[in-house]
């Protein structure tokens, strides 16, 4: 499997990047944040109840988009 998605168009230099420098490209983190906002942010607002979880929810969606702000973003590298 590790194999398939190093050879994959779509996941193989996403993977290349973090497993040779630890990094990831600003299209990447952005892609992440906007997905974790938009699914997180529709999950939480129609389907986590209301009071403590939808704050537990927001918390931790919060949380998951310091971590994806927080890797190192890797250098811009010219095709």
């Amino acid at each position: 499997m590790h194999g398939w998605l190093l050879r994959s168009e779509i996941f193989g230099p996403i993977l290349r990047d973090w497993e040779n420098n630890k990094c990831v490209s600003r299209k990447v983190k952005r892609l992440a944040l906007f997905m974790m906002v938009v699914v997180g942010g529709i999950s939480i607002v129609f389907f986590v109840p209301a009071g403590w979880p939808k704050i537990a929810g927001l918390g931790l969606l919060g949380l998951g988009c310091l971590v994806v702000l927080k890797l190192k973003t890797c250098p811009f590298q010219k095709p």
